[in-house]
């Protein structure tokens, strides 16, 4: 033990700690000229239209698109008679603002219209109704408050006052918000990627959702950490089928169907694919690592001697082990159809989010493997298994555009790359930049993030007054006259 204290004292000596901040200094701006009571209620009225998609397409309520983009129209009359509107495959919109100079590759943020289901199991649970679009003591309540509504009305809102001010941008503009997000972007972020390479356009960079504000989300960090996704992880479900004798359950054999595949299962989850500290994780240790307390500044600063220590305390939270492997989800099991009759059949499907360096064949080889079993077929399934991202270089302008806006908005925050584990629509333009980015400007309570896709989902006052302050801040970094790029 003595031995080991002398070695580290001796690597803190040689190497040091951290090294100098990454974090970019701004000043604190003002809150911009927004009526918030009205754009609080502009945000309340489209949280009651019900924009829902389901995955059985038919049950989608068409006529509730129709709705909110007539909305969009009345309550934003200064973008709709300034910008260029397109409707993309019927109910996704395509705003272009022209900026002055038509040199500069454009800037396309990306938002969605659609929301997840709020079942009817769930809605008894709800303290307040969630298509009501409630406000009570400065919250408002309702699905669509965080995803994604609040992006989409503050984008408009943030249009709207720069209009107001005769601003006008130098860089175009493009706002581009699908309505089906949320079954994969098929219908709408698809079509509108198309659009665009139809117009030959090439982003100088894309900002979507993906990564907000966390707080208590960073070992040793104690202020609220901003995280803007440099990737995404990638998408596949397999399904695993195995057939048996079948017969009556007075004489089972010794393996059924059932137990067969449950081994296979059980295998999976003992043995998901390995964990590594490189790409969007490493960067964002090495980010953080100046702003952290002692030892984590250290070990964060010399992960070639701690990368093993710093794996093992990542997975042993499911957030924080999502971020630095490709993850095992067993999701769908079938088999039998009567409790004495041994099943012919058994069937299950597992969900794999992949991390970039991991491909769609090494997810299948590694199955194939660990289960080992030749009588088992695995096959993919689901109408888009989608590769990784690629990895989006954050030591660019582009990304200090994202950093600065955050900082003058959120001052108290630290901002890091990170690797967006779920899956948003920037999976649709991915070859059309290499500057694409996610990042959601809300600053999460663990409350908030239990509701979003679950109950009770809401957004303070002074939260999406933030939301609204970003966009305005982004717009000015990345067109305005002292743009960053």
């Amino acid at each position: 033990m003595k031995t080991f204290i002398l070695t580290i004292v001796s690597l803190i000596a040689f190497y040091g700690c951290a090294g100098k901040s990454h974090q970019i200094d701004v000043e604190l701006v003002k809150s911009p000229d927004v009526d918030m009571s009205l754009a609080v209620q502009r945000l309340s009225e489209a949280i009651q239209i019900k924009t829902v998609s389901y995955s059985d397409t038919a049950t989608t309520e068409s006529a509730a698109f129709d709705q909110i983009n007539a909305y969009f129209e009345e309550s934003f009359p200064l973008t709709h008679s300034a910008l260029d509107r397109q409707f993309i495959n019927t109910h996704s919109l395509l705003y272009t603002w022209k900026g002055t100079n038509l040199s500069l590759n454009p800037v396309v943020l990306l938002s969605h219209t659609d929301v997840v289901p709020a079942d009817t199991s769930s809605t008894s649970r709800w303290n307040i109704e969630p298509f009501a679009g409630k406000v009570k003591d400065d919250i408002l309540w309702g699905r669509g408050t965080v995803d994604d509504k609040s992006s989409v009305l503050g984008i408009f809102e943030s249009v709207e006052l720069l209009l107001s001010q005769n601003f006008q941008p130098e860089r175009t503009i493009i706002l581009a918000f699908g309505h089906d997000e949320e079954i994969g972007g098929k219908s709408g972020a698809h079509y509108l990627a198309e659009a665009l390479r139809k117009q030959n356009i090439t982003p100088a960079m894309i900002l979507d959702e993906g990564g907000a504000i966390v707080e208590e989300g960073v070992p040793g960090v104690s202020v609220p950490v901003a995280l803007i996704g440099i990737a995404e992880k990638g998408y596949l479900s397999l399904e695993l089928s195995v057939e048996g004798v079948g017969g009556h359950s007075s004489m089972p054999p010794k393996e059924t169907a059932i137990t067969v595949l449950s081994k296979a299962i059980a295998e999976l989850s003992d043995n998901p694919m390995p964990a590594t500290l490189e790409g969007p994780i490493k960067e964002m240790l090495v980010t953080l690592a100046p702003e952290t307390a002692f030892p984590f500044n250290f070990l964060f600063s010399n992960l070639w001697a701690f990368g093993g220590i710093i794996e093992g305390q990542l997975a042993a939270s499911s957030k924080s082990n999502a971020l630095i492997r490709t993850t095992t989800a067993p999701t769908i099991f079938h088999a039998g159809v009567k409790d004495n009759q041994l099943p012919q059949v058994a069937i299950a499907v597992v969900n794999f989010r992949l991390k970039p360096g991991d491909s769609i064949d090494d997810v299948i080889d590694h199955v194939k493997a660990v289960i080992d079993n030749p009588n088992i077929t695995v096959q993919p399934i689901g109408d888009f298994p989608q590769e990784a991202s690629d990895v989006s270089n954050y030591k660019t302008s582009q990304y200090n555009a994202i950093a600065k806006s955050i900082r003058q908005t959120f001052p108290e925050v630290l901002v890091t790359p990170y690797l967006t584990v779920g899956g948003t629509d920037t999976k649709h333009y991915k070859d059309m930049t290499d500057q694409i980015y996610r990042f959601l400007p809300i600053q999460f309570t663990p409350e908030q993030l239990d509701g979003m896709h679950g109950v009770d989902e809401h957004i303070t006052r002074l939260d999406y007054e933030r939301v609204i302050t970003f966009y305005i801040q982004f717009i000015l970094n990345a067109t305005g006259p002292e743009r960053l790029f």
